[in-house]
């Protein structure tokens, strides 16, 4: 299998694949309705105010000449509201919405020595920023993690330190712990363990109970402790398993799921 990792230089975005070796709103400016034409009554009626194409301002209508004083129409509502201080101005792409910009730049393949590594079908199935520092971490079914830290020009294995359990799966996920940089969790299908977790910045990761072939994996951060967690079975009707002890245990609590 051939292994190919692009990434865009300025639109932040990765591809990651397996290959065999064989309306825009342009509307113009809305236009309020304008008021009818100026009524005017017999002897004694009040003339109403200019109702055109009022902006806002006040319709005040003066009495006849029957000494009825004058009444003051309040604030027109319904005059001309041609997007000065509306909202329903023009909304062509601009501050108001509408599509937004083509990004540019181009495409760099970063492959480098992860090229032509022996590995399976979904052999880079995710590629992770690491948000804390300038770091790209890659999943290589049945080789584990893969850091760069020159932006793809080379990767060097992580999770080899001494004791580290070896990873192996189909890496589905990275979650990353807001509070502690160096602490995240992989999740995977396939092959080996679902969870696993590094607390010493990806030198060593261990096994999280015995949770297998997973899609995802979601910590509490309201906790603490990072106790409570969930991961979702992959291509298992009403499988989603929850921890409470930071992985050791794992229940099924997905059995009223819809089977799909």
């Amino acid at each position: 299998m051939n292994l190919r990792v692009t990434i865009a230089v300025s639109s932040i975005a990765f591809i990651v694949g397996c290959s065999s070796s064989s309306s825009d709103h342009s509307s113009g400016p809305d236009s309020g309705a304008t008021g009818g034409a100026p009524e005017t009554g017999g002897t004694g009626a009040s003339t109403g105010g200019t109702g055109g194409a009022s902006t806002g301002g006040q319709a005040s209508s003066s009495g006849g000449s029957s000494g009825t004083p004058p009444s003051t129409g309040g604030a027109n509502t319904g005059g001309t509201n041609t997007g000065g201080a509306s909202t329903g101005g023009k909304n062509s792409g601009g501050a108001g919405g509408g599509s937004p910009p083509t990004p540019t730049g181009g495409w760099t393949n970063v492959t480098a020595n992860l090229a032509n590594m022996a590995s399976e079908c979904g052999n880079l199935s995710h590629l992770s920023a690491k948000p804390d520092e300038d770091e790209l971490i890659a999943g290589i079914a049945q080789k584990g993690l893969w850091a760069s830290t020159d932006g793809g020009g080379s990767w060097h294995q992580i999770g080899a330190g001494a004791g580290s359990d070896t990873i192996t799966n189909r890496t589905s996920s990275l979650l990353f712990d807001p509070d502690h940089p160096d602490q995240y969790w992989e999740s995977g299908i396939y092959n080996a363990g679902g969870v696993y977790l590094t607390t010493d910045d990806g030198a060593t990761f261990h096994a999280l109970g015995t949770v297998h072939h997973d899609d995802l994996i979601s910590v509490d951060f309201t906790d603490p402790a990072r106790k409570t967690m969930l991961a979702g079975g992959h291509e298992q009707t009403q499988t989603l398993y929850r921890s409470t002890d930071g992985g050791a245990t794992w229940d099924n609590v997905g059995t009223n799921l819809p089977s799909g």
